[in-house]
């Protein structure tokens, strides 16, 4: 994995089996959808603005 602060190696040593209750899944579920849906009005809302910016370059004076 790569971050700002350089290459990173993640190990895996060992797996467990978690059990979660139905209310646990549920609540799982739920907050993919929410981070989902989040991350789709983000995208949506950073289109827009982009859309609608206005960026004059003009040169400096001499």
């Amino acid at each position: 994995m790569a971050s700002r602060f350089g290459l990173h190696l993640i190990e895996l040593i060992e797996r467990r089996q978690a059990t979660l209750t139905p209310e646990q899944q549920r609540e799982s579920v739920r907050a993919s959808l929410r981070e989902k849906k989040l991350a789709e009005a983000y995208l949506v809302w950073a289109q827009d603005i982009r859309a609608r910016a206005y960026v004059e370059l003009r040169e400096p004076p001499l």
